[in-house]
């Protein structure tokens, strides 16, 4: 019975030492942290899951070594060196890169930045919006949804809209109490999207019409019949781009 047990301990052993060996040499499938406050909540939670989904075996020794040389930028190897655990590799690391005012500024930052739209301009509404969708999905993946989606930085999220846009936003809040604008925002966000889309769409296939029109008959000025089809859009869509007059 002890040769059994002997035996099973010796193959476990070495199952172990195959395994750990593998997690070393393979440094294709561990994710690898680029060093940015923005990455460090994605990054995380991707290792995690490799290590529980790939290798749930590996002892501490390897999962430390596997993390300092093939998933960590240079400057911070260093700094782990003398750390005995992974318990302290995680809080050194947590309080390192868990910077929550620096994450959202990093992370809406791309929303900061974007230029003023102007009017007509479906595409680039259409982007602005996708980027305000994957600002929100990603502030909810990472635990930050509260404070991306909160009252003091809604007006950062549309103030580059076109003026029309604000106004209709505006007005759908009419009486909404503050604390309900934010989930207010994501829906109504989602809508226009959807909308905007359309918009688009109808706006190229226009476009390309006119263009095979004007080269078959010549003399009519297709600017004037696309600027007649985009105001028969904007009213079955709900888009409205023309500014409004005496409602500021």
């Amino acid at each position: 019975m002890s040769e059994i047990v002997a035996n099973v301990a010796q193959i476990v052993k070495e199952f172990n030492h195959r395994l750990s060996r593998e997690a070393e040499n393979n440094s294709k499938g561990w994710p690898k942290f680029d060093g940015k406050i923005l990455s460090y909540p994605t990054w995380k939670r991707a290792w995690k899951k490799h290590h529980e989904n790939v290798y749930p075996g590996l002892t501490v020794e390897t999962l430390k070594r596997v993390l300092e040389e093939k998933c960590l930028p240079e400057e911070v190897k260093d700094r782990i060196t003398f750390k005995e655990t992974m318990e302290e590799v995680w809080k050194f690391l947590d309080i390192t890169y868990l910077r929550p005012d620096q994450y959202i500024a990093d992370l809406m930052e791309p929303i900061v930045n974007t230029k003023e739209l102007s009017e007509r301009d479906y595409k680039g509404l259409e982007r602005n919006l996708e980027l305000l969708l994957h600002t929100f999905e990603r502030a909810r993946e990472d635990g930050v949804l509260d404070r991306v989606m909160h009252v003091n930085t809604l007006r950062q999220m549309y103030e580059k809209w076109p003026q029309d846009e604000k106004v209709k936003w505006w007005r759908t809040t009419a009486g909404v109490p503050l604390q309900e604008q934010p989930q207010q925002f994501w829906e109504y966000v989602q809508q226009q999207h959807r909308q905007v889309i359309a918009v688009a769409d109808q706006d190229a296939v226009s476009r390309s019409s006119d263009s095979e029109r004007e080269s078959r008959e010549g003399g009519q000025d297709p600017k004037k019949k696309r600027e007649a089809a985009w105001a028969m859009q904007d009213g079955r869509s709900g888009l409205h781009f023309q500014s409004p007059v005496g409602q500021m």
